[in-house]
């Protein structure tokens, strides 16, 4: 699942919204970890994860081929612990 809110919709908790029925679901379910992927220059994300109780588990090195040029980054993998309760 890719979750990318448009410019007009940010500050309206839009995100923060989805991130919440998503929880509600998989906890349903009996889910015990939600994961996210987020590329570490994405400030913007990485603060928003961390807000919803998100914490980095692993950091893995990427590199992006883009117009025959390499980008090297990190792949942040951000981990929920659900409560199945």
């Amino acid at each position: 699942m890719h979750i990318g809110i448009a410019g007009d919709f940010r500050g309206r908790q839009v995100g923060q919204n989805l991130v919440n029925a998503l929880v509600g679901h998989a906890q349903g379910l009996g889910i015990a970890e939600l994961a996210a992927s987020v590329h570490d220059a994405n400030k913007a994300a990485a603060t928003f994860f961390e807000t919803q109780g998100f914490v980095v588990r692993e950091r893995y090195p990427m590199i992006l081929i883009r117009d025959g040029k390499e980008e090297h980054y990190h792949s942040l993998l951000y981990v929920k612990t659900l409560s199945t309760h």
